[in-house]
């Protein structure tokens, strides 16, 4: 069976462009298309509703600017979010390899603590749910 996800060829991505599954919403709402670049200690763009990325802050995660251009998140028209997305997309594809790994090395302590962050919501999680799951088998007769 055919692996879907090359861990291999994930470690020599620069910039993970993030389709979320909601694009045109009234608030933003990430899935797990946009937890693997901050597992992975990847940059990112999120292709997503309005504050998508503002709402990544207020949980506490890091994001790029202003190596990347993220006024997009701040675009309520859909089709003007869109277009500045694929304006810093093609720009950040236009750049130096050269360039593009000094602020992957600069952006380090970024890719890192979202890394550590997201280790520490999956580890409050996974308690959440042992807990849960505690709770139900002790109510049961």
């Amino acid at each position: 069976m055919e692996r879907i996800f090359s861990t291999q060829f994930y470690q020599k991505v620069a910039l993970d462009i993030v389709t979320e599954t909601v694009f045109d919403y009234p608030y933003p709402r990430l899935s797990e298309k946009t937890i693997k670049p901050l597992a992975w200690k990847r940059m990112f763009i999120i292709i997503g509703a309005q504050g998508s990325l503002q709402h990544l802050r207020d949980l506490g995660f890091m994001t790029f600017a202003p190596f990347i251009n993220e006024d997009y998140d701040t675009i309520a028209d859909p089709a003007s979010r869109m277009q500045a997305v694929m304006s810093e997309v093609v720009r950040f594809c236009s750049m130096d390899l050269d360039q593009v790994r000094q602020q992957m090395l600069q952006y380090k302590d970024r890719l890192d603590h979202n890394k550590k962050l997201y280790d520490h919501y999956q580890q409050e999680q996974t308690i959440r749910e042992q807990i849960r799951q505690q709770l139900c088998l002790d109510s049961k007769p």
